[in-house]
């Protein structure tokens, strides 16, 4: 094992998001979150699916060597995973306090339930963070949703 190759250590999530999309400003590095949403509303009998991409963003701080990395959106009764995406999440920041930001864009998303669902970020089978997201069979079909944070897909 090479001496100078940091020590694996999980990260810790300081922002974990959904949103409707995610800029990043290639000049300044800045990041833009445009629509954050916290519950989506269906106007239809579930099961639905979202027509469009979601985004996730999650910032991390010490992410170090490779752990094995997850996210994923389940149904906080039943554990029926609406998606997942697993796999080795390799850095090489040795400085203390590094952050690091990605953004992942998931699609053709279906919820069979409607109810809690966690957003979970896991290192090595340990949640790090989970967000809530409130999936809504709207009974009263007429008009938009006009609360914050909700989107009608």
């Amino acid at each position: 094992m090479d001496s100078s190759a940091p020590a694996s250590q999980p990260p810790s999530i300081i922002a974990l998001m959904i949103a409707d999309a995610v800029y990043v400003d290639h000049a300044t590095r800045k990041t833009t979150i445009a629509g954050a949403i916290n519950r989506l509303v269906f106007n239809k009998n579930l099961p639905a699916r979202v027509n469009r991409p979601l985004t996730i963003f999650i910032s991390m701080i010490d992410p170090r060597g490779i752990v094995n990395f997850e996210v994923a959106l389940e149904h906080a009764d039943t554990g029926k995973r609406v998606f997942e995406l697993r796999g080795p999440l390799t850095t090489r920041r040795p400085e203390p306090h590094a952050v690091m930001d990605m953004h992942l864009e998931v699609n053709d998303l279906q919820f069979s339930n409607s109810g809690l669902h966690w957003l979970l970020v896991k290192a090595d089978e340990e949640i790090l963070n989970q967000r809530p997201l409130w999936v809504i069979e709207r009974s009263d079909k007429t008009g938009p949703v006009s609360e914050q944070g909700v989107d009608s897909p």
